[in-house]
């Protein structure tokens, strides 16, 4: 019997996660490694990290990532895991306090419903 390839990106799931993180429905511009920038939706956020929406494939943790949201300088970070077009984003530097509330209140869309893959 042969064993297939591992996956690159494990599903660590919020049990992983240091800090909690609030439901949100952003839309963002984020550049992974050396690809152009895309529109993605960021469905969750916290101090130190979010998930994010994309059409992205082929993705390994060693690419860098830099998230764009309006108002706010760009945030980098590095590729936690990956399972069906969502990705579980770990910031370099944590937001602080602050910036996470007001991205949560002012740059979440209130009609838009994120969705599960």
């Amino acid at each position: 019997m042969t064993r297939g390839k591992s996956a690159k990106l494990v599903n660590g799931g919020a049990h992983e996660r240091r800090t909690d993180r609030e439901q949100v429905a952003i839309a963002a511009g984020c550049t992974i490694g050396e690809r152009g920038e895309e529109q993605v939706l960021v469905t969750d956020l916290g101090t130190h990290g979010c998930r994010l929406h994309t059409a992205a494939v082929g993705l390994t943790k060693s690419e860098t990532l830099v998230l764009r949201l309006a108002g706010c300088a760009p945030i980098k970070g590095t590729l936690s895991w990956s399972k069906g077009g969502a990705l579980g984003v770990r910031f370099a530097k944590p937001l602080s306090d602050k910036r996470l509330a007001t991205l949560c209140t002012e740059q979440s869309a209130p009609n838009v419903v994120p969705f599960k893959a």
